[in-house]
């Protein structure tokens, strides 16, 4: 029964979709904790991830719905 549990949870955590409210809208600020700020430029809902550009990067970067992300101070 727990090894079901945690096969459920497991399985679970990977679909999470945070609700409504928590999602970034395209032209975000966010600040990320390993990449540091940046902007979302584009939301692709069918893979659950953010297109990211980074401002210390030079490529865009798919970070998961589920990534823990902030909104830049201003």
């Amino acid at each position: 029964m727990i090894a079901a549990a945690r096969s459920y949870i497991e399985r679970d955590s990977r679909t999470f979709i945070p609700p409504e409210g928590d999602l970034f809208a395209k032209g975000d600020r966010i600040v990320h904790r390993a990449f540091g700020p940046g902007v979302i430029e584009d939301i692709d809902a069918d893979d659950k991830c953010y297109i990211i550009q980074f401002d210390r990067l030079d490529t865009q970067r798919r970070i998961a719905f589920r990534v823990k992300m902030e909104r830049e101070s201003v």
